[in-house]
């Protein structure tokens, strides 16, 4: 049986109000009944996760995965910067490039950033912390079986 609560993309699916800071391809944790801050009525919003129901983001305590998104960073900083350099030793404006250079350089701090986080185990704390409060929601047994309902695969534990 499936619950009637619409699902959001970007705005609300009700009122239309604009959901601030929405991106697609997010992940963040938490539930994914939301309230409309305008309407006050619940839609889903696919960016959210239970830990306990769909697990953490794949790839989110992997060192491999960080190396390879700053080695990407690493050829976009390069390529701007080759680019850059021509451009200025020909005499044009090369600030597009610059301003790619330092988004590419702020790109490789973030991830090396999150790298070292996973090695001294602090988001592996976050993340048991974040599983903690999914467990805590779901034992609602009417919030476990409203997920359900929206088709998520919960836990015979927690209906």
């Amino acid at each position: 049986m499936q619950t009637n609560i619409l699902r959001a993309e970007g705005n609300c699916p009700y009122c239309g109000a604009k959901i601030l800071f929405y991106y697609d391809n997010e992940w963040r944790y938490g539930s994914p009944v939301r309230n409309c801050k305008k309407c006050g009525k619940k839609y889903v919003d696919e960016r959210y996760h239970e830990i306990v129901v769909e697990g953490i983001e794949p790839g989110a305590l992997s060192i491999k995965y960080n190396g390879v998104k700053i080695l990407i960073m690493f050829g976009i900083f390069l390529v701007s910067f080759l680019v850059y350099y021509y451009q200025v030793s020909h005499g044009k404006n090369g600030l597009s490039f610059c301003v790619l250079m330092a988004v590419a350089l702020l790109g490789i701090l973030i991830f090396l950033a999150d790298s070292i986080r996973i090695l001294a185990g602090a988001k592996g704390k976050k993340l048991e912390k974040l599983r903690k409060e999914s467990v805590k929601r779901l034992q609602n047994w009417s919030y476990a079986k409203e997920l359900e309902s929206l088709g998520y695969p919960v836990p015979e534990e927690y209906l």
